[in-house]
């Protein structure tokens, strides 16, 4: 799993930007432009892959565009896990609550990466 959150932002916080999921342990990134339309296919490689909810309420990334003044960290974490995220077929894309209660018990590594950004 990927988020992209800001801590910052929300409410309640974090604010999310972004939500990737069933990233298949094979992959060696993500690229550019994932799909957005769920019929539509993902890139050779990560075909299991799955855009989740992000806090524009829909399965999308929207980066980093903190209000003008205070600069706002924005945290991409990705989460190692030893079982699939099970999701019955014809669902919703899933939160990143749903995620993380889903991969409760099973989250192997964690890894994160912050940035700053602040807009005049």
């Amino acid at each position: 799993m990927v988020f992209c959150e800001d801590p910052d932002a929300g409410n309640p916080p974090p604010f999310v930007h972004w939500v990737v999921y069933k990233i298949p342990a094979t992959a060696t990134g993500l690229p550019e432009a994932l799909p957005i339309d769920p019929a539509d296919k993902m890139p050779a490689g990560l075909e299991s892959a799955k855009q989740g909810l992000s806090g524009f309420r829909r399965a999308i990334y929207r980066g980093p565009a903190p209000p003008p003044g205070k600069p706002h960290s924005y945290h991409f974490v990705v989460y190692a896990l030893d079982a699939p995220i099970v999701q019955k077929p014809q669902t919703p894309p899933m939160s990143r609550a749903e995620l993380l209660e889903a991969a409760q018990g099973h989250i192997v590594g964690r890894g994160e990466l912050v940035a700053i950004y602040e807009r005049k």
